[in-house]
């Protein structure tokens, strides 16, 4: 296969995607002088394979690149430090092999989407990435499955912050309020924080600040307390997941969210009757497994044709199936429930 020159490719390089080049090295000093020379760089899916230049103090004195995209190639070795890349917006390394600590980002004020999820880093969440950077809307850093340590409470310094995953990893301690406490309007709408290992309280903060969750997913960790009753008022919410913890109390009224498609509380130590969803045509999966709920089966809109409810291991449920589940996709074992 031809080898790649990456001195002859600055014009192709520049807004655009490079297809079919596969096998090829990347050479570290060709990489830091097209860094050097474009604005924008976007070679994600490429089988790129090799490690990142260091990046010296903003290549050069010359911050002017805006965009770096890498994503889905083989690079690996350490993520460099970004300092002093003042124009960076977005910068996308995931789906690669990096492996070693966070990289420090001084100087990045204007970074708005940072990307390095599915990779092998480990370690803390920089408690400076708060302060440094105000500006960022995306952060992702999920499926790497050895960040550890505590959530920062200083990433609640970040007031734009819409999305936020850090999922799939050994994260561990409460989780802070700070993420949207004094924030009364604040951006947040995708918020991933499961399959780590995190414990305490879902914060109330959460359920009642003005502007909502589109996706709120704490599943897979060590949350105990009650479900705060103030979700269920959350018109917006498409995605509820606060399976596999240690949660008790009953089910809050969800009849708020219009537009909710799927509501996941299984595995937990939840308790009393299951509320009424009525008014949730959007509704598609409710999963109460695994729990300690009582009573009888709540009656559903009809119009739920593709609708799925599972209540499976709730030996105190009982009661008839009602006639509105005929079109219903319903399992009950481990119940009560006559199934005639």
């Amino acid at each position: 296969m031809q080898s790649i020159d990456w001195r002859h490719s600055k014009s192709s390089l520049a807004e655009s995607r490079v297809c079919g080049l596969v096998q090829q090295p990347v050479d570290g000093s060709h990489l830091c002088w097209i860094m050097e020379l474009q604005i924008r760089i976007k070679l994600g899916e490429n089988n790129f394979t090799g490690e990142l230049p260091p990046l010296i103090n903003g290549l050069n004195e010359r911050p002017t690149l805006r965009l770096l995209e890498l994503q889905h190639n083989q690079l690996y070795g350490c993520i460099p430090d970004f300092i002093n890349f003042s124009m960076l917006i977005i910068l996308n390394l995931s789906h690669n092999g990096f492996s070693g600590a966070l990289p420090k980002l001084t100087g990045v004020s204007n970074l708005e989407v940072l990307d390095l999820s599915f990779n092998k880093l480990s370690g803390p969440i920089p408690a400076e990435w708060g302060h440094e950077l105000r500006s960022l809307e995306t952060l992702n850093l999920g499926s790497n499955f050895e960040i550890d340590g505590m959530i920062p409470a200083e990433l609640g310094l970040i007031a734009g912050l819409g999305e936020l995953d850090l999922s799939f990893n050994k994260l561990t301690g409460e989780i802070p309020d700070t993420l949207v406490k004094g924030h009364p309007w604040h951006k947040m709408e995708h918020l991933r924080l499961n399959n780590n290992q995190l414990t305490g309280s879902i914060p109330n903060e959460f359920a009642t600040v003005a502007g909502h969750f589109f996706v709120f997913d704490l599943s897979h960790n060590k949350l105990t307390g009650t479900i705060p009753i103030e979700f269920g008022s959350h018109w917006k919410l498409e995605k509820f997941n606060l399976s596999s913890n240690e949660l008790v109390g009953p089910i809050p009224q969800f009849g708020g969210c219009f537009n909710l498609e799927i509501l996941d509380l299984s595995c937990n130590s939840l308790t009393g009757e299951i509320p009424n969803f009525h008014e949730m045509p959007r509704l598609e999966k409710l999963d109460l497994r695994c729990n300690n709920l009582s009573g009888k089966l709540p009656e559903f809109d009809e119009s739920l044709v593709s609708f799925e409810f599972l209540v499976d291991n709730n030996p105190k449920l009982s009661g008839s199936i009602p006639a509105s589940y005929s079109q219903l996709a319903l399992s009950v074992d481990g119940t009560n429930v006559d199934e005639m």
